[in-house]
């Protein structure tokens, strides 16, 4: 039983982190914006800053960081 509940903080110490890293990273992109530069390297910082939102998004919050691990548990 004692497990399950180390597995469980594991877990929400995870999503307490990526949460914050997502409000961090949409604070940097809004100052991202305000940098005087091409537009078309707007887009790009836009572009690598929500591609690894969603990467961080996928892989805790969709378990897709411990999903090879479940598999390979069942075989």
């Amino acid at each position: 039983m004692s497990d399950a509940h180390a597995d469980v903080t594991k877990h929400v110490k995870a999503y307490i982190a990526v949460f914050t890293a997502l409000i961090t990273l949409t604070v940097v992109t809004v100052l991202a914006s305000r940098l005087t530069v091409a537009p078309s390297v707007h887009v790009a910082i836009a572009l690598a800053i929500a591609g690894f939102k969603a990467s961080l998004v996928a892989m805790i919050f969709m378990h897709l960081k411990w999903e090879r691990q479940a598999i390979s548990g069942l075989c």
